[in-house]
């Protein structure tokens, strides 16, 4: 954050309240800096060339959007905690089996798939647990957005931003939080049923995101947010005056 100070200027607003000027927006109140502005005004430049993305490139040998990438992780359907998860998978600034590894000389497996890590990314793309459950899952997506799940929607997510892609990369997003956190389960109870904890919790999340999502938007009168971006497709969500019925991702 102190590398962007100089795109910073603290004064009184009003004097009652703070304001920052930037240099594409002006004076802006703080009650009108949004996570969006924060990055895409003022880290993005900086996060443009990070020390993640030559890493990629040796991965990926094509050119890789970097701006539409970012925009995806920036999911409208997201919670906080989803965005930050693919954020540092992304960025390769996350804990795993193979950070362990590399910082202790040690040789241990994954706890999801019982083989031994060879590089960061590996519980996001080429862990078989993780592949595993991408190929359960592809029915389900393939309802949302036609097409095979590939390395490069298992890394980014998928360009674009019409609702049917925001929504799918919602789900696989939202997978791939739900396999992250069961790998840190996993180092601790080896011998639990990992594959069924992680559909259990997706289910969960996803219906209680769901929900609250819609009251959310009743509340403030958006419901034209709610049909577009998730009941334009019969696959995902059914309202009736009794109840919000929603379509387990996983059938257990």
């Amino acid at each position: 954050m102190t590398a962007i100070y100089h795109k910073i200027a603290h004064v009184n607003y009003n004097s009652k309240e703070h304001a920052i000027v930037t240099l594409t927006q002006g004076y802006l109140s703080f009650k009108k800096l949004t996570e969006n502005l924060l990055y895409h005004e003022l880290l993005f430049p900086m996060y443009r060339d990070h020390h993640s993305s030559p890493r990629w490139a040796l991965y990926f040998p094509y050119p890789i959007e970097w701006e539409k990438i970012w925009h995806n992780c920036h999911n409208i359907l997201a919670t906080e905690t989803t965005k930050t998860v693919v954020w540092e998978q992304i960025h390769l600034n996350f804990f795993t089996q193979y950070c362990h590894n590399k910082g202790s000389g040690a040789k241990d497996n994954c706890p999801l798939c019982h083989t031994i890590p060879t590089a960061r990314h590996h519980v996001i793309l080429s862990c078989p647990f993780t592949l595993r459950l991408f190929s359960e899952i592809q029915p389900y997506l393939n309802l949302i957005h036609p097409g095979a799940v590939n390395e490069y929607e298992m890394a980014f997510g998928i360009n674009g931003n019409t609702p049917s892609i925001v929504l799918r990369n919602w789900i696989t997003f939202k997978l791939r939080q739900c396999i992250s956190r069961q790998e840190w389960i996993a180092s601790k109870h080896p011998l639990a049923n990992h594959a069924l904890q992680v559909k259990k919790r997706l289910n969960s999340q996803f219906r209680r995101e769901i929900v609250h999502k819609y009251y959310y938007c009743e509340l403030h009168h958006r419901t034209d947010f709610f049909i577009k971006h998730y009941q334009f497709t019969n696959s995902v969500v059914r309202i009736t005056p009794d109840e919000i019925d929603t379509a387990d991702v996983f059938t257990l």
